[in-house]
């Protein structure tokens, strides 16, 4: 019988002196990662924006004003924006992803209207036909939607890269 040597043997190689044949993680997994992350952050803006934009149509319709079709379908589309790109993530799923680019853009589209609208007040409110509060109220609205089509841009890039670099070369 042997005994057992009191202090541990190191064995050959885990000196230090084996980096070069050591595994590194590719840079474009790296990549992926990165992206899912910043994706997932911006799904949280974006559901934030959209929930927003939703509590302003309840209360319009509370109020018996009628809210506009645009920003209503600029919110279910949203919603399934934010639905599609949770899943897609969580899958790393392309068709989901992709998806996702669809119904924001759908989203951003329908966003837009606003913007277009809130310029002819504009030009109201510099002929005087009408108030200061309701050209206050109306360009806070048009500085949100501005926001929330930057902050979809951006999606829509970030997803586009990240669907790029999930697909197979």
């Amino acid at each position: 019988m042997r005994s057992r040597p009191s202090a541990p043997i190191r064995p050959v190689g885990t000196d230090g002196t084996d980096h070069p044949f050591r595994m590194t993680v590719d840079s474009r997994y790296r990549n992926v990662a990165s992206k899912k992350l910043q994706l997932r952050k911006l799904l949280v803006a974006q559901a934030v924006f959209h929930l927003i934009k939703a509590v302003q149509v309840v209360f319009l319709a509370l109020n018996n004003e009628i809210p506009a079709r645009t920003t209503i379908a600029a919110c279910f589309f949203g919603a399934a924006a934010v639905l599609s790109g949770t899943i897609g993530l969580r899958r790393t799923s392309s068709i989901l992803l992709h998806l996702f680019i669809f119904t924001t853009s759908g989203a951003l589209l329908l966003s837009l209207f606003p913007i277009l609208a809130g310029s002819s007040k504009v030009f109201m409110f510099l002929q005087g036909t009408t108030s200061y509060r309701l050209f206050v109220l109306d360009g806070l609205e048009v500085a949100q939607e501005a926001v929330g089509a930057v902050l979809q841009l951006f999606q829509i890039y970030v997803a586009f890269s990240l669907v790029q670099s999930i697909s197979r070369k």
